[in-house]
Protein backbone atom coordinates (compact mmCIF):
# COMPACT_ATOMS: atom_id res chain seq x y z
CA UNK A 1 0.00 0.00 0.00
CA UNK A 2 1.42 3.38 -0.99
CA UNK A 3 1.73 6.18 1.55
CA UNK A 4 -0.53 9.18 1.02
CA UNK A 5 1.66 12.15 1.98
CA UNK A 6 0.03 14.78 4.19
CA UNK A 7 -1.90 17.63 2.58
CA UNK A 8 -0.28 21.02 2.30
CA UNK A 9 -0.88 23.45 5.14
CA UNK A 10 -0.51 27.21 5.37
CA UNK A 11 3.16 28.27 5.31
CA UNK A 12 4.28 25.02 3.65
CA UNK A 13 6.67 25.15 0.70
CA UNK A 14 6.31 23.56 -2.71
CA UNK A 15 9.24 22.92 -5.02
CA UNK A 16 8.96 23.59 -8.73
CA UNK A 17 11.37 21.64 -10.95
CA UNK A 18 11.89 21.06 -14.67
CA UNK A 19 12.89 17.38 -14.96
CA UNK A 20 12.04 17.16 -18.67
CA UNK A 21 11.66 19.85 -21.33
CA UNK A 22 12.38 23.57 -21.15
CA UNK A 23 9.87 25.87 -19.49
CA UNK A 24 8.24 29.01 -20.80
CA UNK A 25 9.36 31.27 -17.94
CA UNK A 26 6.76 33.99 -18.66
CA UNK A 27 3.94 31.44 -18.59
CA UNK A 28 5.38 29.83 -15.45
CA UNK A 29 5.58 33.22 -13.73
CA UNK A 30 1.92 33.96 -14.57
CA UNK A 31 0.97 30.51 -13.31
CA UNK A 32 2.77 30.90 -10.01
CA UNK A 33 0.61 33.94 -9.29
CA UNK A 34 -2.24 31.41 -8.81
CA UNK A 35 -0.49 29.69 -5.90
CA UNK A 36 -2.17 30.72 -2.64
CA UNK A 37 -0.18 33.40 -0.84
CA UNK A 38 0.20 31.25 2.27
CA UNK A 39 2.22 28.66 0.30
CA UNK A 40 5.89 29.41 -0.39
CA UNK A 41 7.23 28.54 -3.84
CA UNK A 42 10.83 27.33 -4.17
CA UNK A 43 12.09 27.33 -7.74
CA UNK A 44 14.83 25.01 -8.89
CA UNK A 45 17.88 27.04 -9.92
CA UNK A 46 17.30 26.34 -13.62
CA UNK A 47 13.95 28.15 -13.40
CA UNK A 48 15.33 31.33 -11.83
CA UNK A 49 16.15 34.52 -13.69
CA UNK A 50 19.74 34.83 -14.81
CA UNK A 51 20.34 31.07 -14.84
CA UNK A 52 22.88 29.88 -17.40
CA UNK A 53 22.02 26.58 -19.01
CA UNK A 54 24.61 23.95 -19.67
CA UNK A 55 25.23 22.78 -23.21
CA UNK A 56 22.19 20.48 -23.07
CA UNK A 57 20.05 20.04 -26.20
CA UNK A 58 17.35 22.72 -26.53
CA UNK A 59 14.55 20.15 -26.10
CA UNK A 60 15.71 19.50 -22.51
CA UNK A 61 15.43 21.89 -19.57
CA UNK A 62 19.13 21.25 -18.92
CA UNK A 63 21.64 18.40 -18.80
CA UNK A 64 20.59 15.09 -17.27
CA UNK A 65 23.04 15.66 -14.42
CA UNK A 66 21.62 19.11 -13.61
CA UNK A 67 17.98 17.90 -13.78
CA UNK A 68 18.83 14.95 -11.50
CA UNK A 69 20.62 17.24 -9.06
CA UNK A 70 17.71 19.69 -8.87
CA UNK A 71 15.06 17.01 -8.44
CA UNK A 72 17.04 15.18 -5.78
CA UNK A 73 17.62 18.47 -3.93
CA UNK A 74 13.83 18.93 -3.71
CA UNK A 75 13.38 15.33 -2.52
CA UNK A 76 16.03 15.79 0.18
CA UNK A 77 14.85 19.20 1.39
CA UNK A 78 12.70 18.66 4.52
CA UNK A 79 11.06 22.08 4.05
CA UNK A 80 9.64 21.13 0.65
CA UNK A 81 6.26 19.48 1.24
CA UNK A 82 5.28 18.84 -2.41
CA UNK A 83 7.05 18.82 -5.76
CA UNK A 84 5.33 20.13 -8.88
CA UNK A 85 6.89 19.67 -12.26
CA UNK A 86 7.06 22.86 -14.29
CA UNK A 87 6.49 21.13 -17.61
CA UNK A 88 6.40 17.68 -19.14
CA UNK A 89 8.15 16.68 -22.29
CA UNK A 90 10.87 14.36 -23.43
CA UNK A 91 13.75 13.60 -21.12
CA UNK A 92 12.12 12.64 -17.85
CA UNK A 93 12.56 8.90 -18.28
CA UNK A 94 16.27 9.44 -18.91
CA UNK A 95 16.75 10.55 -15.29
CA UNK A 96 14.38 8.23 -13.36
CA UNK A 97 17.04 5.63 -12.43
CA UNK A 98 19.15 8.34 -10.78
CA UNK A 99 16.42 9.88 -8.60
CA UNK A 100 16.78 9.37 -4.85
CA UNK A 101 14.04 6.87 -3.99
CA UNK A 102 15.36 6.50 -0.43
CA UNK A 103 14.86 10.24 0.15
CA UNK A 104 11.27 10.00 -1.12
CA UNK A 105 10.51 7.06 1.17
CA UNK A 106 12.20 8.74 4.16
CA UNK A 107 10.23 11.98 3.69
CA UNK A 108 7.12 11.24 1.59
CA UNK A 109 5.86 14.23 -0.35
CA UNK A 110 3.45 14.28 -3.26
CA UNK A 111 4.79 14.78 -6.74
CA UNK A 112 2.35 16.56 -9.06
CA UNK A 113 2.26 16.25 -12.84
CA UNK A 114 0.72 14.46 -15.80
CA UNK A 115 1.43 13.40 -19.38
CA UNK A 116 5.16 12.62 -19.50
CA UNK A 117 5.15 13.28 -15.75
CA UNK A 118 3.12 10.09 -15.37
CA UNK A 119 6.41 8.18 -15.51
CA UNK A 120 7.50 10.15 -12.46
CA UNK A 121 4.21 9.39 -10.67
CA UNK A 122 4.71 5.70 -11.46
CA UNK A 123 8.25 5.92 -10.07
CA UNK A 124 6.87 7.41 -6.83
CA UNK A 125 4.16 4.72 -6.63
CA UNK A 126 6.74 1.99 -7.20
CA UNK A 127 8.64 3.50 -4.26
CA UNK A 128 5.58 3.46 -2.01
CA UNK A 129 4.43 7.09 -2.24
CA UNK A 130 1.28 8.37 -3.91
CA UNK A 131 1.61 11.18 -6.43
CA UNK A 132 -1.02 13.52 -7.79
CA UNK A 133 -2.07 13.39 -11.41
CA UNK A 134 -2.63 17.11 -11.79
CA UNK A 135 -1.64 20.28 -13.62
CA UNK A 136 1.95 21.23 -14.21
CA UNK A 137 3.11 24.59 -12.84
CA UNK A 138 3.29 26.14 -16.30
CA UNK A 139 -0.49 25.54 -16.63
CA UNK A 140 -1.53 27.13 -13.35
CA UNK A 141 -2.33 30.38 -15.20
CA UNK A 142 -5.01 28.49 -17.14
CA UNK A 143 -6.85 27.33 -14.02
CA UNK A 144 -9.92 29.31 -12.99
CA UNK A 145 -9.47 31.03 -9.62
CA UNK A 146 -12.57 29.29 -8.21
CA UNK A 147 -10.96 25.91 -8.95
CA UNK A 148 -7.87 26.59 -6.83
CA UNK A 149 -8.13 25.07 -3.36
Amino acid sequence: MAIAPPALRARDSIGIVAPAGPTDVARLTRGLEMVPHDIEVVLAPSLRAGYERSAAPRYLADSDARRIEEFNAMLRNPDIRAIVIARGGYGLMRILPQLDSAALRADPKPIVGFSDGTALLSWAWHNGVRGIHGPIAQQFADIRAQDVV
